[in-house]
Parts: structure tokens; sequence; C-alpha cells
């Protein structure tokens, strides 16, 4: 049994001419990951895709293409970026249209995984509902609070979907790992090295060096994995297969999913080949109960933001009290513009000194020639958003301090206009584990037919 993975986000790309069959030998099911958290709340918040439509449709048409001549099926997990109804929906008009184009008659599974609130507050009354990653306790409260919330299947969804006989299922939210387990698990391969080959093949050819967007393949037989990528200019090795087991995990050796815990203990790996590996000795061990997580998001405001920078070496030495100070007289001139103190977040990220840190960078700090100052102003509308932005911006750019030259402007713009319309802000609010009695009762599944003379 061959798994192939196209990439490691549908949409990143992967060099589709080496999907051919010399490269990927004859393909049982094909795969691919089509989002994760890691791209912060507001794909989840808005229900837009996460990646464009251009790139989604190259990557997609590609595995379609692979999916039909291999008659494998194709799980596309995490759709859209988030799993959001809408995102599902969105990748749906992508199939459906290439199926008209290329005449292809196609049945296809829609797993969604969008969860209302009054289903979470029922689990969260009786208990079943646990904190992740040291995140509050969870109240009614911030679920109604919450704009929308998924939570992610394991890998019986996806079974269901493949036994039905979907040529390609588009999930929603989704463990990553689970888009490539459920299919072997399904057939009847040993679920530990099935998990394992999700484990390697959810982030692309990541499991290989050079490390990058492009394809890789899972081959199972006998209680063994053997793993490759299809690009000749890439290899997997022990070190690269390795790597991966640290990937997103805060135990290199247990990864739990949904439905018991994946044990590397006793894993074994060695090269075969020039740019194959092969693992055993994998373990998977069944959960007591079934659990999910539940992710979701609540709306903080209206968001605008504007990119500042300096090398005038007197401001930049004494930047830190300089942002104190426009701050402060910020906040005054917000109250004589009517506008409450407290109306707008104000986040200032000064990239040169310690923009991606913040507090908590511990280089010592060693002065550069220029600094460049990410302002962001988040607001209740987007009217008081972009007011207090542009008057963080006037202050920023003449305020006085001492030693001053420059008496028009101590920042240069590299945009006009200055400020930018960021469009609706979100947090996470909702980050926990829910105890299901059946890990299908959550997921609805809608079958679609679809095919060059279909509506």
């Amino acid at each position: 049994m061959r798994l192939l993975s196209g990439t490691g986000v549908l949409g990143y790309g992967f060099e589709s001419e080496w999907l051919t069959p010399e490269r990927t030998g004859d393909l049982s099911f094909v795969g691919n990951d089509g989002g994760s958290t890691d791209n912060g709340p507001y794909h989840l918040g808005s229900g837009l895709p996460f990646g464009s439509r251009a790139a989604v449709q190259r990557d997609l048409t590609a595995l379609l293409d692979v999916s039909a001549s291999h008659q494998a099926p194709l799980v596309i997990g995490t759709c859209g970026g988030s799993g959001t109804n809408t995102q599902i929906d969105w990748l749906f008009d992508i199939v459906r249209d290439d199926a008209r184009l290329r005449g292809r008659r196609l049945k296809i599974a829609l797993i969604r995984t969008e969860l209302g609130p009054d289903r979470l507050e029922e689990a969260l009354a009786e208990g079943l509902v646990t904190p992740l990653d040291g995140v509050p306790e969870l109240s009614t409260d911030t679920v109604r609070a919450s704009e929308r919330l998924v939570a992610m299947m394991g890998v019986e969804p996806i079974m269901a979907a493949l036994r039905s006989g979907a040529d390609v299922v588009l999930a929603g939210r989704c463990s990553d790992a689970a888009i490539f387990a459920a299919g072997p698990i399904l057939a009847g391969e040993d679920p530990a090295m099935a998990w394992y080959a999700g484990k390697l093949l959810e982030c692309g050819a990541t499991c290989a060096t050079p490390p990058g967007p492009d394809a890789v393949v899972a081959e199972l037989a006998g209680g063994e994995l053997t793993v490759f990528p299809t690009n000749p200019a890439r290899r997997c090795t022990v070190k690269s297969v390795m790597e991966m087991s640290l990937h997103e995990n805060a135990d290199p050796f247990l990864h739990r999913e949904s439905s018991g815990t994946l044990d590397l203990t006793h894993l074994q790996l060695a090269e075969i080949a020039l740019g194959r590996v092969r693992a055993s000795g994998a373990v998977f061990h069944p959960a007591k109960a079934s659990t999910v997580k539940v992710e979701g998001v609540r709306k903080v405001g209206h968001r605008f933001f504007g990119l500042a920078a300096t090398r005038d070496p007197r401001l930049v030495a004494i930047l830190d009290p300089y942002l104190e100070t426009v701050e402060e007289r910020w906040r005054r001139r917000l109250a004589a513009m009517g506008i409450d103190r407290d109306a707008c977040q104000l986040f200032i990220r000064s990239y040169g000194r310690n923009g991606v840190l913040g507090q908590l960078e511990f280089a010592s700090l060693t002065l550069g020639h220029e600094v460049a100052c990410l302002y962001e102003v988040i607001a209740e509308t987007a009217e008081i958003a972009s007011a207090g932005a542009a008057a963080y911006r006037s202050l920023l750019l003449h305020t006085d301090f001492a030693g001053r030259q420059c008496t028009e402007g101590n920042f240069a713009f590299p945009f006009s206009p200055s400020e930018f319309d960021g469009g609706e802000a979100f947090e996470f609010s909702v980050w926990h584990s829910m105890r299901v009695a059946d890990p299908l009762a959550l997921f609805d599944i809608e079958y679609r037919t679809v095919s060059e003379n279909s509506e």
C-alpha cells in the first residue's frame, strides 16, 4: 500500500513533473493537508480561505490527476485553512469545476466540523471539556462569545467516507496525520505504522533533505514503513525522518491523537537505498475514551496597521523611552478627539531591536543603524481604528526628543497611504479537549456527485 502526500499545505506547491508511476509506484491513497492553526485565528473567524484560489487550484488539479490515474481516493484535510463550512464549499467548487472541465464523474464526501455552541455547552456542563496547553477553564460566556467553533476529527469520519466509496474526501478541521492514516487503517494495516506514515507525510517533503514543499510517498508492507520523496533532488535520511518526530510535539516519542497514542520509543530507522528510509517498531496504544480538540475564536475588533522606519542614531539610541512618550501623547490625543483612552489597543513591534520576541527577547541589546516600527491599532470599529492609527503616525513622526536635528519628521514611511486596513481582528478563545462517546457523532458527512454535466 502506497500513500502520496503532495505538499505541506495545499497551495504551497510541489514539483508535479515527478508524480509519475516510475517515481511513485502504484498508489492506494492520495492526500494533502489543507491548513493549520499556524496561520492564526483570522481564517477561522472570517471563514475566508488561507490560500489563493490560483495556488490551491494548481495543486489540487495535479492531485486530482494523480488520484484519477491510479484510481486512488483523494483526501484533503482542514480544507481552506481552518476547515470551516464556507472553506469546504470553496474547495468543493474547485473540484467540481475541474470535474466538469475534464469530463470526470466523482463521488465527493464533504465532512463538516463546525460545532454549535449548544453542543459544546452541553459537554461543558457534563464535565467532558478539559483545557489544553495551559489555557483557562472554559466558561459558557466564552463559548457564547466565540465567532466560530470547529472540532478536530480523527480517522473515523474519513474512514466512513472512504468506506462509502468516495473518490474525493473534503474534510473540515482534521488531525494532520489522520488524513493519511485513515486509508491504511481501513484496509487493515497496522494502526501504529499507519499513524506514523501520517506523521511523516503530513508536511510533505519536510521529512526529506533538503526539506521543502514537495511530494513524498510512504509504502506500508509487513508491518514496516518505507518513505521516500518523488523529486530526485531530495532524499530521506535517518536524520531527516527522525527530525519529524520533533515536529509539533512536546514529546518526540509519544504522539497523542484523538483515538490513542503513537509510541515511537522503540522505533528503528534504516536507510535501505539512496533517498529511502525504512521504519519499524512503532506501537499504537488505543485511548480508553475518544476525544476531539475544539478550537474557537472571538472577534476583538477591527485592525489598522502601518510601518515606519528610522536611521537617526540619536533616536535609535533612545527608542524605547521615545515610544513611551509617543504612546502617552497618543492617549491624550484620542481623548481630545472624543475617543475613550481605552477604546483602542496599541501594539508596537520594533524590528531591529526586539520585534520578534518583544519582552521575551534574551539577546543583549546591540544598536543597529536602523529600526522599523510596525504599529497596530485595534478598536471596536474600523473608523475608530483608522483614526487611532493616523493619530499615532502623526505623533510618531513629529514628537520632539533631545538632540533632534530633523524638524519635519523622525521616521520614513515606505507606503502611501501610511496605514492599511487589516480587517476584522480575532483571537483564540477555545483551545480545549472534549471527550466523546462516538467519534463520528459530531461530524456530518454529505455526499455529492459531480460530472461534466452537473450543476
